[in-house]
Order: C-alpha cells, then structure tokens, then sequence
C-alpha cells in the first residue's frame, strides 16, 4: 500500500477543516425542526396613536444584558449572555419605527454588531428585521420607568432573546 505524501495530508486537512461550522456568540445555522414558539405575551390590538406612542418610548439608547438561547447545527439547545447596547432611531415620517443597531460584548470585547430595521406593529408588538434578514418579534415587551423588558423571538422559533435594558440616552 502506498503511503500518502505530505502534500496528500495538507489537502485531506485542509477539506476536513472546511466542513466544520463555526460557533458564533449568537446566530447559528439553523436545525431543521423549529423549537416552540413563546406566545405567551398575546397583546390586543392598539390603536394608531398608542403604536406611536409604544415607537416613541422605545427609541433612544438603551443599554444592559441580554440573554439568548437557540438551537445549534447539532440540534442541541446552546444558552449564552452578554452585555448589550441597542439603539433604536425613530423614524419621523413613519413613526412608528425606523432603523437601529445591536451592539453586544463579552467581558468587554464586542462580539456582535449588526443593524435593523423595527416597527411596533397594530398589534402593539415590535417587530426586527436584521441586516442578515433574520425576523425577530416580541413575545415580551413591557416598560418600567427607564427600564425595558424585551423577549424577542425568531420567525421560525429557534432562537429567542432575553434583554434587561436600561435607558441610556435619548434617540
């Protein structure tokens, strides 16, 4: 039998390596059979003026941790935290969204950033659609004073994300 040459093992390595997926802090390849989705928070339909009024609460800096939970490539349930930023601009002509970026880090290095766009929807829920087009909407989503609680739960129900959050800033 013939014994493989170093070149041959460079090239079985390196497709080997290629095969493998990569485990980011948050949005991994999805498995094919959707978790559950939480729709325990069902809120009754707003009129327009309380949906601006949910939009114009919710813009501004808010900042504290978030807490997420998916399902990952193997199918096993993976839970991690970190801390977060999200901003929320309101857009004046629409008022009842506009565009915001989500900014996450882990023992002070960030390690996620991405932007989207937001709505509160008739139904009083808030709705995100990232830069990667994951959909995500709120199972979850009351006000304390200048506290934010928000549960945020993907379109196909394999992810969901809790966030404590504070006001930091205005829009």
């Amino acid at each position: 039998m013939r014994r493989p040459t170093l070149h041959t093992l460079a090239i079985i390595l390196a497709l080997s390596a290629l095969g493998c997926e990569r485990e980011d802090l948050r949005y991994p390849s999805p498995d094919p059979e959707p978790a559950p989705t939480d729709t325990t928070q069902v809120v009754p339909p707003q009129d327009d003026a309380k949906v601006r009024d949910l939009a114009a609460r919710t813009a501004g800096v808010w900042s504290g941790t978030l807490d997420t939970r998916y399902v990952d490539f193997r199918g096993m349930t993976v839970t991690k935290s970190c801390r977060t930023q999200m901003t929320f601009l309101l857009d004046e002509a629409k008022a009842v969204g506009g565009m915001g970026v989500e900014v996450d880090s882990l023992d002070g290095k960030q390690v996620f950033r991405m932007s989207f766009d937001w709505q509160v929807g008739g139904d009083g829920r808030l709705c995100l659609v990232y830069a990667d087009t994951r959909t995500m909407y709120s199972s979850l989503y009351t006000f304390s004073g200048r506290s934010l609680t928000l549960r945020l739960v993907k379109n196909d129900g394999l992810e969901t994300d809790d966030y404590q959050l504070e006001r930091v800033g205005p829009n």
